[in-house]
């Protein structure tokens, strides 16, 4: 008897229970599950399944799904109602959403590179968490519009209502439609990112960082606070009233580096571009090129082209980056054509050539100037005044007394600018001693700019005092390693030979660092360069004669930082030192050892690099500023030179 219960009651709630199952109609033509991946449709089932889906009743009970959190969620009969084109299948293995038009209308592929499409087309959607967005992404997804296109032509063709060619056209203005709207989007979504663009370039603002890939979360920070200067940007920008940052769907944001790139790459060929129709009003240009390394130890050779406008001025852009396979005179002049022509700049328009002074570049056989002098004659090669000045003052430092005092500087510099704590105490000795400074901090000595080694050492000589009492104080208070350092620094600056050289160095410097600077000017002529230098080599001269001022203020110093005023041991054979002046005197030896080799040398320098006589001098007197110190002749020269560029005088004729 209780085995027959047992057996009745669980046959009763087997009749409760409503499986999934029930409710599928009894003919497999009407759910959507029959046709999932079915290469070819009969055009009778297209028709009917897009007309007369199965749609399971209001008490049909969907199975239940757990997601990945373990939440248990199911189908819901509303989503049905909101989204026309879903249709469900309940058969064993396909329970799920579907498209029905996707399905039918047998799209399988989309995408760039033709990727097989998934939940919704080839198998069922089963990720109820997200269900809304995702069949809203669907829906507006390209090839769900074709697909819904298809089923339209069909079911009119079907209807024989509209005519063919007509339908067509439509179809084709409704996608013609659909395009400009969503060019529109993008534009109206792209403003804002070219205009961070623009500010970032501008300003010269890294646009991001090592780690700054992924989407830009409006609503929340980075987990670890930072972000690049451009999504900081949009960030700010959307706390504002730009509803287009706002606004902007996820795959619409614009952010990534590729997208960056492009806007950078686009707007550096649009300047590239007016720099070069500018380059070509003018006619005729010069090539300046110079070759460094970069910090990921690549050769770059920048290419810049000086030219005068149509005002009247000159400029000199730079136009591109060249990444030389080689770095011989034949590989960069080839390197140099082959982006002049890619410009679109003619070689029959080069006038002059600027390099430095290295072989590679200014080899008359084998320099990059002789093989481009080669294909056009009247590429005149000048050398660069501003490296030139560079190397005459680079080999006036070799005087021994000179090149000691100037590692000195240099280690007293990186000493006092290599810690904060060392910074803080010079900072409050200058208060102390000088108070009135505005320089409050030596710089390390520049290796190749001689402008800020000029700045360097006049903030040196000016901070002399200061430097000291610091270097006494590290000593005293520093820890072990600091207080042996400064040991050895303080008896190299506390020496009069030290403070003797630095005061002849400081008023050299001091003449010859208004010919720098302007060396470097874009303006500044040939004449102008050999008129300044010529300036600059008599002062020179006539500081010869004046070395009782330098000793003067070397004088002062030594007696303020109580220096003995003395002479350098003296032996019958020295390497590291002058020696030629065994006197005992101060004055005498340090202008006879010192004083006159460094003048010497500079003047030596100055005029071996700076000749008077140079093979562009002549050329420029057909010019009007020049033409009339000129004589005949060699305006006659320079004409026949230049006879294809001159104006014909018939032309100028009324």
């Amino acid at each position: 008897m209780k085995r027959q219960l047992i057996m009745q009651d669980f046959v009763n709630r087997k009749k409760k229970a409503k499986t999934h199952d029930e409710g599928l109609p009894t003919t497999e033509i009407s759910v959507i599950g029959h046709f999932v991946n079915v290469a070819q449709l009969p055009k009778e089932k297209r028709v009917h399944l897009l007309q007369n889906p199965w749609v399971p009743d209001k008490n049909y009970q969907f199975p239940v799904v757990a997601d990945s959190s373990g939440k248990k969620r199911k189908f819901q009969h509303s989503y049905l109602e909101e989204f026309p084109w879903l249709s469900y299948s309940g058969l064993p293995g396909k329970e799920g959403g579907f498209c029905r038009y996707c399905v039918i209308m047998g799209k399988r592929m989309s995408g760039r590179g033709d990727q097989n499409l998934g939940a919704l087309v080839s198998r069922p959607f089963k990720r109820f968490k997200s269900a809304k967005e995702d069949f809203r992404a669907h829906q507006n997804s390209q090839y769900h519009v074709f697909s819904m296109a298809q089923a339209e032509f069909l079911l009119a063709q079907e209807r024989g209502v509209v005519p063919i060619d007509e339908m067509v056209n439509t179809q084709l203005c409704n996608e013609r439609e659909k395009c400009r709207k969503e060019e529109n989007e993008y534009r109206r979504r792209l403003h804002p990112i070219v205009e961070n663009v623009i500010l970032c370039g501008v300003q010269e603002l890294a646009f991001r960082g090592h780690r700054d890939s992924g989407p830009l979360d409006l609503d929340s920070m980075p987990a670890n606070g930072k972000e690049s200067n451009f999504k900081g940007l949009l960030r700010y920008r959307a706390s504002g009233d730009n509803k287009d940052v706002k606004t902007a769907q996820k795959n619409m944001l614009l952010t990534s580096w590729n997208v960056q790139n492009q806007i950078t790459n686009v707007y550096g060929d649009v300047i590239k571009e007016n720099l070069v129709n500018s380059i070509k009003q003018a006619g005729i240009y010069s090539v300046i090129a110079d070759s460094t390394t970069d910090i990921s130890a690549h050769e770059q050779l920048a290419l810049v082209i000086r030219y005068v406008t149509e005002g009247g001025h000159v400029r000199e852009d730079m136009l591109s980056l060249i990444k030389p396979s080689q770095t011989t005179g034949a590989a960069l002049a080839d390197e140099t054509v082959q982006c002049l022509r890619k410009l679109g700049l003619s070689l029959t328009n080069i006038r002059g050539q600027g390099y430095d002074g290295g072989s590679n570049m200014s080899g008359l056989i084998n320099g990059a100037q002789a093989h481009i002098k080669q294909q056009q004659p009247l590429a005149v090669y000048t050398h660069c005044a501003s490296h030139r000045l560079n190397l005459a003052l680079g080999r006036a430092l070799t005087v021994p007394g000179v090149r000691n005092m100037l590692g000195i500087v240099s280690e007293v510099s990186e000493f006092l600018s290599g810690s904060a704590a060392r910074v803080q105490v010079l900072e409050k000795k200058v208060d102390e001693y000088v108070p009135d400074s505005l320089k409050k901090r030596v710089k390390p000595l520049c290796r190749t700019r001689w402008v800020e080694q000029h700045e360097s050492l006049r903030t040196f000589d000016m901070l002399l005092i200061p430097i000291v009492m610091a270097l006494e104080d590290i000593q005293r208070l520093g820890n072990t390693d600091a207080v042996a350092k400064a040991s050895c620094l303080i008896a190299g600056v506390t020496r009069f030979e030290f403070i003797v050289t630095l005061q002849m160095v400081v008023l050299l410097f001091g003449i010859t660092q208004p010919l720098s600077e302007s060396l470097q000017t874009s303006t500044h002529t040939l004449t102008e360069s050999m008129e300044l230098v010529e300036q600059v080599n008599k002062a020179v001269a006539v500081s010869r004669e004046e070395f009782s001022l330098v000793m003067d203020k070397a004088l002062k110093l030594a007696d303020e930082l109580d220096v003995p005023v003395s002479v350098p041991r003296t032996t019958k054979r020295q390497v590291h030192r002058t020696n030629s002046c065994s006197s005992t005197d101060p004055a005498e030896f340090y202008r006879i050892n010192t004083w006159y080799p460094f003048i010497d040398q500079m003047m030596t320098e100055l005029n071996a690099r700076f000749p008077k006589e140079h093979p562009a001098i002549h050329l420029q007197e057909i010019i009007p500023l020049f033409i009339e110190k000129a004589s005949l002749t060699s305006i006659e020269q320079a004409a026949k030179v230049y006879e294809e560029d001159l104006p014909n005088l018939t032309s100028l004729l009324p």
